[in-house]
């Protein structure tokens, strides 16, 4: 006669069953993880100019931070740095290092298939804005923080073509813009239409980078010279002067400019402080939201810096440029 199994080794049995399928289970799962975890390939490719890009890895998991060494030939330098996800997606990558050649990416999650594209320019300036895809939302520049306020104005304006890099990866945000460069901005702004070089003033030689853009500013009744004889195109623009330069260039080209009531300046702790020639070009600016204060406060003669000013041009061409 054969024994009976005690019931509570039946439940041994089951249970120690049940868990070796468990373990499998979570492993082959793990497995899987770990396979997909390291099938997203990155793809580098130099857009403009001469250099080298190389990751640390050819593929990286989801959320992974992978450094990519990107290195400018002789005689270039790294001017811009994008990454990109296979669904058109902006990725996550900065610099790691002070000298701007090893950026660190953070691989997208979920995880996607990356491509780097940097665009090299050459040293010595010769190259004004970089060769960017009309397409791409975003440039990234070495001095850039993506999380701040002025990051995607900053995008918009150098992939329009209105301000670009000052060299070596960077944009200088906090640097001044002077009445040359704004008049070259709206230059751009305008389609750069051909013009002739005038001798009007003595401060502009006009075998200058800007000479073309001040000629076409004055000829258009846009930005006026100090006097007959000079222009002071390295003089920085106070945002009360970008004001009223912006919105002569608005009347010029029969853009939006509602009047606006100057007792709107009243809310501003400063707004007093607005000189009577800018006064209304202030309050259509505030009013159009081109410029807008910080707190209590709309600075008229404080500098313009270029972050401010690639955020003016934005909302410029948004809410008034139409």
């Amino acid at each position: 006669m054969k024994k009976k199994v005690p019931v509570a080794v039946w439940l041994i049995i089951t249970f120690v069953i049940f868990a070796l399928l468990a373990w499998w289970a979570y492993m082959m799962l793990n497995h899987v993880r770990n396979d997909a975890s390291g099938a997203y390939t990155i793809t580098t490719q130099v857009a403009e100019g001469e250099g080298t890009v190389t990751p640390a890895k050819e593929k990286a998991g989801a959320k992974e931070k992978v450094d990519v060494a990107i290195k400018a030939g002789d005689d270039f330098v790294i001017n811009t740095v994008m990454a990109k996800a296979d669904d058109g997606g902006d990725v996550e990558i900065s610099t790691k290092d002070s000298g701007g050649e090893v950026f660190t990416l953070v691989m997208p999650d979920p995880g996607q298939n990356v491509t780097v594209t940097v665009h090299f320019t050459p040293a010595d300036g010769s190259v004004q804005a970089p060769t960017i895809n009309s397409n791409a939302p975003t440039v990234h520049y070495v001095d850039v923080d993506t999380s701040k306020w002025y990051s995607d104005a900053i995008s918009y304006v150098t992939i329009k073509g209105y301000m670009s890099g000052i060299g070596k990866g960077a944009f200088n945000p906090d640097g001044q813009v002077t009445r040359a460069e704004l008049a070259q901005m709206l230059y751009a702004m305008d389609g750069s239409p051909e013009v002739e070089v005038t001798a009007g003033f003595s401060d502009v030689p006009a075998d200058q980078w800007y000479a073309k853009a001040i000629s076409w500013a004055t000829q258009n009744a846009i930005v006026s010279g100090y006097d007959a004889a000079t222009f002071g195109p390295n003089d920085p623009v106070t945002r009360q002067q970008m004001a009223a330069i912006l919105y002569q260039y608005a009347v010029q080209r029969n853009y939006k400019t509602d009047a606006a009531d100057p007792a709107v300046l009243a809310q501003f702790s400063d707004g007093n402080l607005v000189a009577p020639y800018a006064a209304n070009a202030m309050a259509w600016a505030v009013k159009e939201k081109i410029i807008s204060g910080y707190k209590e406060w709309v600075e008229p003669l404080g500098p313009a810096s270029r972050a401010q000013t690639a955020a003016i041009l934005k909302s410029f061409e948004e809410n008034v440029k139409k």
